[in-house]
């Protein structure tokens, strides 16, 4: 009798507990999964986020259901806010995943289309996710499952594996251990940010997500730091640490941008596609590692495939915008290495360009009033590449006459990590 006495007591301890943790990781939510409301103190900023994106976006889209997404990958999440007002309010979510390949972002456009009344996709376009070299279906972390959380298989079929990936995920966000960690630093967090100790960071119920430069830190030093990780594993992946567009037999990574065309000509789905922006050192670091070529045949090879797909549809090409290059964002100057106050405009560091960008992007493929920048976006087609290409060199021309030291920086850094390149 007494026995019974103890589990019954255990067991009621057990279930107080687990339901204390629930509790605080519904709250606190730290990945947004729920979607539970901001709370100052609490949960205002979300920084663990970013490592549960792959979790709760594919919920969160499906909850929403939009009319328009926003898809790419964390340079496109990080500058893109839904509440432009070229949107007039429509429901849009920034679907943008950070590391996304181009399979990837062909199974969130399926995903997107799947989950509501798909009208229109802004499809922000990046060099890397197109390397034969990378991994297009990852493996590392919580990816290996994230095309279990998709409405539909690849072949467009319903996926019936959804309902239990989404039990065990609202299981692990609720009454995991490992989650209340991550809910317990999301609110230790606050006060330091509050301090200015580290950078505000959260992700916004529609997929946006906000990131500023570390405080009290150069600007410059995380400059450094992204264009040494692209001169090593983001160009050149393991384990061939190579990069190239095309495998031996001509075939490409093109296909997974061509599914998603040739679809959305057939539905009729408006896309509008640009190629986005990146700060002119990360173009001096794509040239320093020989990748500047290549770049230029990708841009080629894009505007190629769209007017081609157009063209089987019978329908005008969707507009396609080059932001990229050297133009009057892009070589915005970067403060100096002992500068720890000042911060620019459009960038947030050498890869990601900030909101204020993301608003002129969207000005532009939305097409409604608002400021613009007389050089920062380029329409482009068959018959404006390549001298879009070549004044593009010009420019390049100009900045490294204006910046020389930013160059030879660059170049060291390239030397530097020559032995990953084989």
């Amino acid at each position: 009798m007494q026995s019974k006495t103890y589990l019954t007591l255990f067991l009621a301890m057990a279930l107080t507990g687990f339901s204390c943790v629930a509790v605080v990781n519904y709250v606190v939510d730290p990945y947004r999964f729920f979607n539970s409301t901001d709370r100052p103190g609490i949960n205002e900023y979300r920084q663990k986020f970013f490592y549960g994106q792959h979790v709760s976006k594919p919920y969160a889209l499906r909850e929403l259901a939009p009319e328009a997404v926003i898809l790419g990958v964390s340079r496109a999440g990080s500058s893109m806010a839904t509440d432009h007002p070229g949107w007039n309010g429509a429901p849009v979510y920034n679907y943008s995943i950070a590391g996304s390949t181009a399979y990837l972002i062909w199974r969130n456009y399926q995903h997107a289309k799947a989950s509501g009344e798909l009208k229109q996709a802004l499809l922000m376009l990046d060099f890397y996710m197109f390397n034969i070299h990378r991994e297009q279906r990852p493996t590392a972390g919580v990816i290996p499952t994230y095309e279990e959380r998709l409405a539909v298989t690849p072949e467009f079929k319903k996926n019936s594996g959804y309902p239990v990936r989404l039990f065990k995920d609202t299981l692990t966000s609720l009454i995991s251990f490992e989650m209340l960690h991550e809910s317990w630093n999301t609110v230790l967090a606050q006060s330091r940010i509050a301090r200015k100790e580290i950078p505000k960071s959260t992700l916004t119920p529609t997929g946006f997500w906000i990131t500023d430069p570390k405080p009290k830190a150069p600007q410059r030093a995380a400059f450094r730091q992204i264009e040494q990780q692209y001169m090593t594993f983001t160009w050149f992946p393991r384990p061939d640490q190579k990069f190239a567009l095309h495998r031996a037999d001509e075939s490409s990574n093109l296909v997974y941008l061509q599914r998603i065309l040739a679809d959305a000509y057939s539905e009729g789905i408006e896309i509008k596609l640009g190629f986005m922006p990146f700060h002119a050192r990360l173009a001096e670091s794509m040239r320093a590692v020989d990748l500047w070529d290549d770049f230029e045949q990708w841009k080629k090879e894009v505007v190629q495939l769209v007017e081609k797909e157009a063209a089987k549809a019978g329908q005008s090409p969707f507009p396609l915008w080059d932001f990229s290059g050297y133009n009057s964002i892009t070589t915005e100057p970067v403060p100096a290495k002992k500068d720890k106050t000042s911060r620019m405009r459009w960038h947030l560091d050498t890869s990601h360009v900030s909101r204020a960008t993301g608003d002129l992007i969207q000005t532009v493929l939305l097409g409604v009033d608002g400021e613009r920048v007389h050089d920062f976006g380029q329409k482009v087609d068959s018959r404006t590449i390549d001298a879009h290409l070549k004044r593009s060199r010009i420019d390049r021309k100009r900045y490294a006459k204006s910046f020389p030291k930013d160059l030879q920086e660059v170049r060291e850094k390239a030397e530097k990590t020559s032995a990953w390149r084989k």
